[in-house]
């Protein structure tokens, strides 16, 4: 191989790739963490913040704010669907692009003010 395409190699696995994608992994005792990492603005394309099973309380205001992109979105999920669950005061504000939220369970959960999931990042 010469030095040309070898270079173009590695060029194509650096664009195509996400290499740098991480997933994240919090219990319901990590929420200040997962707060933390959420909202640092460390998260890449392709990164995860997986949440194992049982009761994230009172979440209160927190951003989730981050880049991803149509083939690499960013995603707080659960690990298993409808195990991780949301409970208490609640107010996310997500910023960015290609963020979702997967599989988490809003099980007597109340907005802090008037929304519990906004689309804008400032917080009061």
């Amino acid at each position: 191989m010469n030095k040309k395409s070898f270079a173009s190699t590695i060029i194509a696995v650096i664009f195509v790739c996400p290499v740098l994608a991480v997933t994240h992994t919090f219990t319901p005792t990590d929420i200040g963490s997962l707060k933390i990492k959420m909202s640092d603005g460390s998260l890449q394309p392709g990164d995860t913040l997986l949440l194992q099973d049982g009761t994230y309380s009172h979440l209160d205001k927190v951003s989730f704010t981050g880049n991803g992109t149509a083939d690499y979105p960013i995603i707080l999920k659960a690990a298993n669907t409808g195990k991780a669950i949301i409970s208490g005061t609640t107010e996310i504000r997500m910023a960015g692009s290609y963020l979702q939220l997967e599989g988490l369970y809003f099980h007597k959960a109340w907005a802090s003010d008037f929304e519990m999931i906004e689309f804008q990042l400032d917080i009061v």
